[in-house]
C-alpha cells in the first residue's frame, strides 16, 4: 500500500474507505515506504497528506520508512523528523483493540 506522497489523497481515501475488511479479512495494513516522493523532497505537508489518506481505513495501519522519506532527502535528519511525527506508530490512531501483538526491536522502532 503506497499512498503517493503528497498526491492522490482524495483517491487513496475514496479507495481506502470501501475497503471491505470483512470480505479479505484483513486484520491491518502495511504502509510499505516513501509518504514522501522524490519530487516532494521531503516536504511536511507530504507526511502530512500522507498520513491523513492512510488513517481513512477500518484497519489499523503499519508503516515502514522508505527512501524517499529520508535518505534521498536534501535534508535526511529533516525528512526523518517528519516520518517520526507523522508516519511512525500510524497503527495508534485507531481506537480498535486488536487480537494480535505488535513487537517492536528497541533499536529500530520504525
Amino acid at each position: 500500500l503506497m499512498s503517493d506522497g503528497a498526491n492522490n489523497v482524495a483517491f487513496w481515501e475514496s479507495q481506502l474507505s470501501v475497503l471491505d475488511v470483512e470480505q479479505s479479512g484483513a486484520k491491518f495494513l502495511v504502509h510499505l515506504g516513501s509518504a514522501s516522493r522524490r519530487v516532494d523532497d521531503c516536504a511536511r505537508s507530504a507526511y502530512t497528506k500522507a498520513k491523513e489518506s492512510l488513517t481513512n481505513t477500518p484497519v489499523p495501519v503499519y508503516s515502514l520508512p522508505g527512501n524517499f522519506d529520508w535518505p534521498e532527502c536534501s535534508d535526511p535528519e529533516s525528512g526523518w523528523k517528519h516520518y517520526q511525527d507523522h508516519m511512525m506508530n500510524i497503527n495508534t490512531n485507531w481506537d480498535t483493540a486488536t487480537d494480535y501483538v505488535v513487537y517492536r526491536q528497541q533499536e529500530r522502532p520504525e
